[in-house]
């Protein structure tokens, strides 16, 4: 059975776990967890147990491997359980964990194994007012300096910055302490993933729903020096992107599986000009690390450039939020990793044309 399938049934008979039936020969391994998490990492409301998706997975493997399990928990925050793993507390981390830059050089994170579109979750009475006395919220733009809930050390905090101010965020540590904020009417709304918008609209269909809101087209590109060199180098890329099958690219680095593709960063030009090049690699399909090698739409547009006009180059992995940093500083000639244009980014780098577009949805579920 589907493992995710299975944590959306309601028999919780089905979903029991017997962490005591593990074996364990191979030794003990630790996990970290956080909970109230649902379906992902949840107390059994019978009998008390953690259970949900992440911890099928973890008991899967386990016995797959040979292993028995500790649990240990619950911890409160994604800060905690990240630091759990990074000082040896725990081996493994699991409860609704997002890669993110401020761990990656502590822990190691596994492969995807989910995603979700993202919504913003409401209270069912603010989708319409006729009296006019209440606020609506059909669109991004309806949340301007809206009160946002924000759960702590999630992906969203720069999707709710962009719409309402920082003194109108509210953190807090779980997604039922959000949905008790907007219950109470202490927020007006807060980015989730659709499983979790799905479970408790359920639960409460008459007091919360959500909406989809489409974000605008994002156009991403490679950043170059804003001076003559940077001006000619662009140049020299947009007119080698002309010639590319951008689409063919795509389809090649978005598959499930990348472990049997490779980019050739073979360069050695004994008369080229070295050119540095700086990308962020955490950007599945289009620019990661998967086995210590350099991966990914990117990586390999880039390298075809380099190759196309005999350049050496210099690569260099840095943060997303050092990409303007480094061009600015005139530490690298070109920076990437899915960098949307913005104007405000145009007031320090030079973009070359965009090498794609998409259709942006807020990331993750909303009620």
């Amino acid at each position: 059975m589907n493992i995710k399938k299975k944590w959306r049934l309601i028999s919780l008979d089905d979903r029991y776990l017997d962490l005591d039936n593990l074996k364990g020969t191979n030794g003990k391994i630790k996990i970290a967890y956080r909970e109230e998490l649902y379906p992902f990492v949840y107390s059994d409301p019978v009998n008390g147990d953690i259970i949900g998706v992440e911890i099928n997975l973890i008991y899967d493997f386990a016995e797959k491997y040979n292993y028995t399990i500790e649990l240990v928990g619950p911890l409160t925050t994604y800060e905690e359980l990240c630091s759990s793993v990074s000082k040896g507390d725990a081996d493994i981390g699991v409860g609704y964990i997002v890669e993110k830059q401020d761990f990656s050089n502590v822990i190691d994170f596994s492969d995807t194994f989910h995603t979700e579109d993202i919504n913003i979750v409401v209270r069912y009475e603010n989708l319409e007012d006729p009296t006019g006395l209440k606020n609506v919220y059909n669109s991004i733009e309806d949340f301007k300096d809206a009160k946002l809930g924000l759960l702590e050390g999630s992906m969203f905090y720069d999707l709710t910055s962009k719409i309402t101010t920082e003194e109108n965020i509210i953190s807090k540590p779980s997604f039922p302490d959000l949905y008790t904020e907007l219950l109470l009417e202490n927020i007006d709304g807060f980015y989730v993933d659709e499983i979790l918008a799905q479970y408790y609209k359920n639960l409460i269909p008459q007091r919360i729903t959500f909406i989809d809101p489409n974000l605008e087209e994002a156009q991403n590109a490679f950043a170059f020096q804003k001076n003559e060199e940077g001006q000619k180098l662009a140049e020299e890329f947009n007119e080698f992107l002309k010639t590319v099958d951008v689409d063919k690219l795509l389809s090649k680095w978005n598959t499930s599986s990348t472990a049997g593709l490779t980019v050739d960063q073979n360069i050695n030009f004994p008369n080229g000009k070295t050119i540095n090049v700086a990308f962020n690699l955490h950007n599945k399909a289009l620019s990661f690390k998967e086995y210590g090698e350099n991966k990914g739409f990117e990586i390999e547009l880039i390298y075809q450039f380099l190759k196309e006009k005999k350049y050496n180059v210099n690569f260099k992995e840095i943060s997303f939020d050092d990409m303007v940093e480094y061009i600015k500083s005139g530490e690298a000639d070109i920076t990437g990793g899915c960098f949307s244009i913005t104007k405000e980014r145009e007031n320090y780098v030079l973009f070359s044309d965009p090498i794609y577009s998409s259709k942006q949805f807020l990331p993750q579920e909303i009620i």
